[in-house]
């Protein structure tokens, strides 16, 4: 009779969430008297991964990631959700039936048990902790993915909630957490290219035209090589951060001088292994060199195998080509 009771309560928590306006929600919070700014540690935990982020200096650092920066975005994302999290519904669920709605805190069944979140101030304090459970959701049509209404979350101490917020980014696995973008460029010049294989150095001409072996590269394949490099991501730091065989190194110049040098060594598993140099005239440059320097980063495997290793390779191909005479 409990397990019926409690699927009802679930069942009618499901309807008030598709038909509760958001400006219905309680003006109690789910974390009453919660302020972010006193936040300085954030821990995050399930069964088989734990993450610390500490606010530095410079910002928000992963601790696990030799206090990597972490992806600020998505930090201020979660202290603003917890901030704002309000009940849109309260069950007083018994604390063996916690596991259906994953929020089980012992973390005995990796399958139920919640996602816990901790929030500390300067001296190690709790200042709030939170368990994340089961998300709520509305079934999607036939072939279509549901939509997600809702959070089932809970205090260590208060009823489950119901909360719009759905801390979708909040994973307790380190490599969610870290800021991924690499070393930015902007108004190139060059892009060398040196390897086993072969050199080349693709240079912006005066018409605007890029040019390699004093040939001109088609717009389609300089604008992939810019589009891929400009602005690249690590998918996680090299768990070991052992010293690798470099196979290429690929450099980009700006006009200013300023150089972003990646050496890159073989693929494995899908991953390239790279390391990062930034070398700017300018010594006020925003970009802090110490952020790249005795790091080891795992690229997506595309980066190598969309970037030519031979100039031949940036040169038009026989359909590419015009007709002689043209």
């Amino acid at each position: 009779m409990k397990k019926i009771l409690f699927v009802g309560v679930i069942l009618a928590a499901a309807i008030l969430l598709t038909r509760w306006p958001r400006e219905s929600r309680s003006s109690e919070k789910a974390l009453p008297g919660f302020v972010a700014q006193d936040v300085r540690r954030i821990v995050i935990s399930s069964p088989g991964h734990s993450t610390s982020l500490v606010l530095g200096k410079a910002g928000w650092e992963v601790v696990e990631a030799g206090n990597y920066p972490a992806d600020a975005a998505r930090v201020a994302t979660l202290l603003r959700e917890a901030t704002e999290a309000r009940p849109i519904q309260q069950m007083d669920v018994p604390e063996d039936q916690l596991g259906r709605l994953q929020l089980d805190a012992s973390g005995a069944n990796p399958a139920t048990a919640a996602t816990r979140v901790e929030f500390l101030d300067a001296s190690g304090g709790c200042l709030a902790s939170l368990l994340l459970g089961k998300n709520l959701m509305q079934p999607g049509k036939t072939g279509q993915p549901g939509i997600v209404l809702g959070r089932h979350v809970k205090t260590p101490t208060g009823p489950v909630s119901l909360t719009h917020e759905t801390f979708a980014g909040v994973l307790a696995a380190p490599e969610a957490w870290l800021d991924a973008a690499l070393p930015r460029t902007a108004d190139l010049v060059a892009m060398e290219s040196h390897s086993a294989s072969g050199h080349w150095t693709m240079a912006l001409q005066d018409n605007g035209a890029w040019m390699v072996a004093d040939a001109p590269v088609p717009p389609p394949k300089v604008y992939s090589l810019l589009a891929l490099w400009m602005a690249p991501a690590f998918d996680s730091l090299a768990p070991d951060q052992k010293p690798f065989v470099v196979d290429r190194t690929l450099t980009l110049r700006e006009r200013s001088g300023r150089k972003v040098v990646f050496s890159l060594g073989a693929t494995a598993k899908g991953k390239i292994p790279a390391r990062v140099e930034v070398i700017s005239p300018d010594p006020k440059d925003a970009t802090d060199p110490s952020r790249w320097q005795n790091r080891i980063f795992l690229l997506p495997a595309f980066y190598a195998e969309d970037t030519p290793l031979s100039a031949k390779d940036l040169l038009p191909s026989e359909e590419e080509s015009p007709p002689r005479g043209y």
